[in-house]
């Protein structure tokens, strides 16, 4: 059975060497699902339906329930639309920082780490729910860098219990935070909530060859080996898991794409996994 799913970008879609239909075709019987970001038109909604029949996963665009100023409610409703109209299983978003005011940041940054701005992120959460039918996914950060006073696992062992949302586990992230703080990966991964991981993300990236605590989440690099035991960690502990999802980037090696499906899949079913995408509940 196929285990995998791939998560792309619409916005990307003439830069994965191939068009992103022909890639969805290439790769439909190996997938499980496909997770879509980037989305933004009604044009461009229906386009991408025609492309798959696979269960679609909606990743959200600029939504920030954990962003500097709140929680966009035009965002999120215009995301939500899109949610509707994929027939998604289930949306999501990284927790953490895309823009200052109008002005988009280089690089995804982590939220700031404190009792505030986690009450601001519990707030944004709740509003999705309220906002949205299909269930939402508070996805674990990339962490670049790390400035706050508490951990990563207890800011999110908070905000899944006040708001009783779903998780996505990107185990690279758990990687990234653990190197940062030189911890021990799967000591991070075991203190997170792991009964609340609907879904696990994982992705090719590299370690800064000047600065070892930095782990950059490129997308178009192999996935790390160090990478993997957590992975298949992930798999065992994460009770309630019904995806996996392998994200790519624009530029990508489609070689290196097809070698690390095959890579996945046989880790997914060393591990017993089977997906669960028949319905929402």
């Amino acid at each position: 059975m196929q285990a995998i799913g791939v998560g792309l970008d619409f916005q990307h879609r003439y830069s994965y060497g191939k068009p992103l239909g022909d890639l969805l075709d290439s790769l439909a019987a190996r997938l499980s699902h496909v997770s879509i970001v980037g989305l933004v038109t009604d044009r461009e909604v229906l386009s991408f339906k025609e492309m798959t029949a696979l269960p679609i996963l909606h990743h959200f665009t600029g939504v920030a329930p954990g962003g500097v100023e709140g929680i966009n409610l035009n965002v999120l409703r215009r995301q939500r639309d899109i949610s509707d109209a994929l027939g998604a299983l289930w949306c999501l978003e990284d927790i953490g920082i895309w823009n200052i005011g109008p002005y988009n940041i280089p690089y995804f940054a982590p939220p700031l780490l404190c009792q505030d701005v986690l009450d601001q992120t519990i707030a944004g959460v709740r509003a999705v729910q309220r906002e949205t039918s299909v269930p939402f996914l508070a996805e674990l950060p990339s962490c670049s860098f790390v400035a706050g006073n508490m951990t990563l696992e207890a800011f999110f062992g908070v905000l899944i219990a006040e708001t009783g949302c779903g998780m996505v586990l990107d185990v690279s992230h758990v990687f990234s935070y653990a190197i940062y703080f030189n911890k021990e990966p799967l000591d991070v991964l075991t203190a997170l909530p792991l009964d609340s991981v609907v879904e696990i993300h994982v992705a090719g990236g590299s370690i800064h060859p000047q600065h070892g605590w930095r782990y950059r989440d490129t997308h178009v690099e192999p996935i790390l080996d160090a990478i993997f035991p957590i992975l298949e960690a992930a798999i065992m502990r994460c009770r309630n898991l019904r995806a996996i999802t392998y994200e790519i980037g624009l530029g990508i090696s489609l070689d290196l794409v097809d070698r690390e499906i095959t890579r996945l899949q046989h880790i997914a079913d060393a591990g017993g996994f089977v997906p669960r995408l028949a319905g929402r509940n």
